[in-house]
């Protein structure tokens, strides 16, 4: 008899919050008793977070690969290199690595302007260590930043065996 009670309690308490759920409940209509589910434990909270500023713009960021077959005129050299080229504002940086030259690299610069293919002078020398990697910054002007955004600047690392340049990259 009790089970009996117990369940027909259950299927009206269902069927009253079933009916509260759709709005058909009538405010004047009496209701059965309710039967409550353990409260499930509160979810953690975070602590709220301070505002933060939104970070600065990185740059934007460029390659070239180096090979002697980029070089006008072509030359049989198996050295490769790669560069990692970031223009963050006007301020350039590069970080160029390479292997498999004649010998050691006696000048590296950006040369420009000029499109694949095409020879330009030197507008950037490198300073420093010529020594794999070659890492750098610089301030560039607007002009050479019109002409590094327009593909027009190149990398070429030059060796005394290839003293026209041993390798080059146009910058992408």
């Amino acid at each position: 008899m009790i089970v009996r009670r117990f369940a027909i309690g259950t299927a009206l308490a269902v069927g009253a919050l079933t009916l509260a759920g759709c709005g058909m409940m009538n405010s004047s209509a009496p209701t059965a008793p309710t039967m409550s589910a353990p409260a499930a434990p509160a979810a953690p909270t975070m602590p709220a977070m301070p505002a933060m500023a939104k970070p600065a713009m990185l740059g934007n960021a460029m390659t070239a690969t180096l090979a002697a077959s980029n070089e006008v005129p072509p030359n049989a050299s198996s050295a490769t290199g790669s560069a990692t080229i970031k223009l963050d504002g006007d301020t350039l940086s590069w970080n160029i690595a390479y292997s498999g030259t004649t010998g050691p690299v006696t000048g590296a610069h950006f040369h420009g302007p000029a499109v694949a293919g095409a020879n330009a002078g030197v507008v950037l020398p490198f300073a420093g260590s010529l020594a794999s990697p070659i890492v750098g910054s610089k301030q560039l002007t607007p002009a050479q930043i019109v002409d590094l955004k327009s593909g027009k600047w190149y990398i070429n690392l030059h060796t005394a065996a290839n003293p026209g340049g041993e390798i080059r990259g146009q910058v992408q």
